[in-house]
């Protein structure tokens, strides 16, 4: 039996480009509420998807300051139906995750932000893709977020293991509420002070002590985390009622920093 192939192998693009080039915004930009750790107004990326897409590049960047604390999550929204929470998106000067969610034609897709930093912004570049050339091989529908702590704009905290020895396993949010077929882990920055280190780590995530995807991420001395690579969504299987756990590894001294994880359906 032989493998099976689209029909069409056309591929269709959408994106959030500006009309032109520029160095200082290159995308939606979506700024948080002059209250610390409260959601801002919503950006709009795209005011109607002009294909059903069925996953999106994600490029982010804008948020990092050197010495200065730069916790902050992001919103994805389908109008103002909130389908990817809290994303850990502070801390970076450019990052970027593929997301295969299902988009439906027509759909507006928007973004909002809350930070520790009064007003604080973040630059967005989407990407979407779609076509016979992608069937719908099951994409998400949805997401939940876990091991986030809203009221100080950050994931929970872990701290690696030093000079390439594992932490322990430790919980990260509460029991899984429903069956999930996806997980990605994203770092935040340095749980507390203002002060990063050059130091790269490997960060893990399973249930039962058992080891189920590993991402890599390294930060540096002007506060600039280059977090969760690959920028994927591992596909597994991970059944209501399961505890989610992570442990890390670091090439130096490690440092706490806040982590979630994002379950997806």
């Amino acid at each position: 039996m032989g493998l099976w192939l689209p029909s069409s192998r056309t591929l269709l693009f959408a994106n959030n480009l500006p009309a032109t080039p520029s160095a200082s915004q290159w995308g939606t930009r979506a700024t948080a509420s002059a209250t610390p750790h409260t959601k801002g107004s919503w950006a709009q990326v795209v005011a109607s998807m002009p294909f059903d897409a069925y996953g999106f590049w994600l490029f982010w960047g804008g948020t990092s300051t050197t010495t200065t604390r730069t916790d902050q999550l992001m919103d994805i929204g389908f109008g103002t139906t909130v389908v990817i929470p809290d994303l850990l998106t502070g801390w970076t000067s450019s990052n970027q995750l593929y997301i295969p969610l299902f988009i439906p034609k027509g759909t507006q897709v928007q973004i909002r932000v809350q930070a520790l930093i009064a007003s604080d912004t973040i630059d967005c570049q989407f990407h979407f893709l779609g076509g016979p050339a992608l069937p719908p091989f099951a994409p998400y529908v949805g997401c939940d977020a876990y091991g986030i702590a809203t009221a100080s704009s950050q994931g929970s905290t872990h701290t690696p293991g030093d000079t390439g020895a594992e932490s322990a396993w430790a919980s990260i949010g509460s029991t899984l509420s429903r069956d999930y077929s996806g997980v990605l882990m994203m770092q935040g920055g340095v749980f507390s002070g203002t002060a990063m280190t050059a130091i790269a780590y490997h960060w893990e995530v399973g249930y039962s002590s058992t080891t189920l995807a590993e991402w890599y991420a390294i930060g540096n001395t002007s506060e600039i985390l280059l977090k969760s690579i690959p920028g994927l969504v591992v596909e597994v299987p991970l059944p209501a009622g399961t505890q989610l756990q992570v442990r890390g590894e670091a090439s130096g001294t490690a440092q706490a920093y806040d982590v979630a994880l994002y379950c997806f359906y």
